[in-house]
């Protein structure tokens, strides 16, 4: 797959409420086509790598 520039939007979604504190979590929505394009599947474990310039997702490596 050919390198891509993509933009998308950081959005904060409630999780659920504890001991009367709300938390949140974060989430990118990545196209389809894109998702498809790298083979990736509903509810496959990705790693997330953070990085100084920012983060990369790439599927988890299998437990040795």
């Amino acid at each position: 797959m050919e390198p891509c520039r993509l933009l998308v939007k950081l959005r904060k979604q409630y999780a659920y409420t504890a001991n009367g504190k709300d938390y949140h979590k974060w989430a990118v929505n990545l196209p389809p086509e894109h998702v498809e394009a790298l083979g990736w599947e509903h509810g496959q474990e990705l790693e997330a790598v953070v990085r100084k310039e920012g983060i990369l997702l790439r599927p988890a490596k299998a437990d040795d």
